[in-house]
Order: structure tokens, then sequence, then C-alpha cells
């Protein structure tokens, strides 16, 4: 993580002005206007002044410490100006260089505030299993993860390992101890971040996400070692993300170690409205009904015991109780 308190240039000033403005991302491109995605989630223009080369290049290469021509044309970093976390991916257009940047809050917000049901927060009790979170880009599944770990942090004397990529929260130690491993400069990869987070003796290992198959094995394999794994997926919806993780040629065998494993599969979406951003969610837990459905790939089942068993969601129904409450408007589609 580069920390950054000489705010002299002129992207580390509109990250600033970003963050005043209270957006969730920074979107810079070059000899092009800023724009910002503001906490409604549209885009709008943050400056009507052009972001010149030198401006990109000057950025760059103080961040990364290293010249322009030794960037390869996409890279994810982590920074930090004078205390505004920023997760960021440099990338490449056939207009020139461009930087998208995520502003990530300044705290790490309990189940509370997030509005997470009893039936998430009884996850954090767990000792062993897996436990998925999934969604789209820009749902907040990392914010929902980091949650579950630093309530964990607060209740237990655990030693926690998070394999990340980048790193986007910066966790304290509380009653738990906290290693925190970053993929690319610690560990070359998920699998062999969590082949040797196993020989460190963790309770608890999250893991940034699920990308390859590998990353799956590896994953289950310590969910079923007595670890409890906390992950994302990207997968709308959690038959998409029992999908995502069996939908390979060893589907068997994957299929019974999940069923064998998983605690909670989370899926999760924001929904904007025109005064703030509701957390849609569809929930599914461990039973014995539930593990057989998996098992069987009874999907239709599955959906009718999370429809009727308490704790457990729809996305549709949470959406459709969302509109009872006057949370959102009757106008607002799923």
């Amino acid at each position: 993580m580069n920390c950054i308190t000489d705010v002299k240039d002129k992207i580390s000033k509109l990250i600033i002005k970003a963050y005043q403005h209270e957006s969730s991302d920074l979107f810079i491109r070059e000899n092009m206007y800023p724009y910002i995605r503001n906490n409604l989630g549209k885009i709008e223009m943050l400056e009507d002044n052009f972001i010149k080369d030198s401006q990109m290049t000057s950025f760059l290469e103080k961040v990364q410490q290293l010249t322009i021509d030794d960037l390869d044309n996409d890279l994810d970093f982590f920074i930090n100006i004078i205390n505004i976390n920023c997760r960021c991916h440099f990338y490449k257009t056939f207009k020139g260089m461009a930087i998208a940047i995520r502003l990530l809050p300044d705290k790490i917000p309990s189940l509370d505030v997030l509005g997470l049901p009893e039936s998430i927060k009884l996850l954090t009790d767990i000792k062993s299993g897996l436990i998925i979170v999934s969604g789209p880009t820009g749902s907040g599944k990392s914010t929902t993860i980091a949650s579950i770990i630093d309530a964990i942090n607060q209740k237990y004397n655990y030693h926690i390992i998070t394999i990340e990529d980048p790193i986007e929260y910066t966790f304290e130690d509380k009653k738990s101890i906290i290693s925190q491993i970053l993929l690319g400069k610690n560990i070359t990869s998920f699998a062999q971040g969590i082949k040797a987070s196993m020989r460190e003796n963790p309770n608890v290992i999250m893991i940034g996400e699920l990308r390859t198959l590998e990353d799956i094995k590896v994953a289950l394999f310590a969910a079923e070692s007595g670890h409890l794994v906390i992950t994302t997926l990207h997968a709308d919806n959690i038959i998409d993300a029992l999908d995502r993780v069996t939908n390979y040629e060893e589907k068997l065998k994957l299929k019974n170690l999940l069923a064998n494993t998983f605690q909670a599969i989370i899926a999760q979406k924001l929904i904007t409205t025109k005064e703030h951003k509701v957390l849609c969610l569809e929930i599914l837990l461990r039973n014995d009904a539930t593990i057989n459905c998996i098992k069987n790939e009874d999907y239709t089942s599955l959906i009718n015991i999370m429809k009727s068993t308490p704790g457990m969601m729809t996305m549709q129904d949470h959406f459709n109780t969302l509109k009872e409450q006057g949370i959102i408007s009757k106008e607002i589609k799923l």
C-alpha cells in the first residue's frame, strides 16, 4: 500500500474532491474530463478541465515508483491519499491512459449499519466451513465480508488470515490477530496463499475472490479441514453461485464437497433510490434439506426452502419486503 501525504499532483487533488462529494468512484482518462459516480450511483462530471497525459504519468510514476514505460497495459493497485483508501485499476484505451478509482469507506461498517439480518450475524459464531458472498461488481461484497471479519475480530481470540487482491480495508487487531496477505507481492495466486495459510494455524481464512478451479478446490479443502473460510464470487444469485463453484469436469466431487462444507451462501445487489442505496439479499443456510438439494441439484426445491425457512430468503422476496416497508418505491425494478 502506498500512503501519499503530498497532494500537490492533480490526480490526488481530484481524489480528495471526489471524497468530499461522497463519491464511490472516480474515473480519470487522459485528455478528457474527470467523472465521478455520486452517492446515488449516477455518473457526473467532476471538473471541466482536461486531464493531461503528463498529470497521469506523474501520478502513476509516483504511486508505482516506476517509469510509465515499465507499466503493463493494466495494473491493479491500492493507495492511501491522506487517509482516503482507494482501489485503483490502471488500463489503456485507444485514446490513451485511464484509471478507475474506487474510494473505500474510512471505517469498516458494522453488520447493523449494513442492515444485515440476524441470520447473517449468527454466522460470526461458526467455527468451520465455507461462507460465500456473491454478487456483481460494485454490489458491496468486499464490504460485507470485511464486516463479518471485523465482527469476528471483536468477539473471538482467533488468528485470522486474509488473502486479497488488492487489500481494500486495513484491519486492526482487536481480540483476534489478523495477518493480511497481498496477491502479487506476498503470494503468486489465491490457491498458493490458501495452501500456505493452512500451515500458519489460522482459525479463519478470508479469500478476496474465488477465480479459478484451483482456488475453489483449495478453498473447499481448507473448509473441510476445519477452518472457517469466507470468500466472494462474481455471481448474480445463489443458483449462479452454485454453478460457478461446481460447473467443472470434476462436478460430482465439487458438488459433494460444497454440500459438505458450506455454511451459507449470500447473494446481494445494491438498489439505488432517490435518496440512498439499499442492500437487497438472497440467503441460503445450511440444513439437512439444503444439503440434499445441492447434492441432487434440486434447485427448484432449494428456492422453495429459501422462501419458506426463517433466516433464508430469495432476492425477489426481500425486494418485495423492502417495497412493502416503504424503503424503496414501487416504481423501482429489481
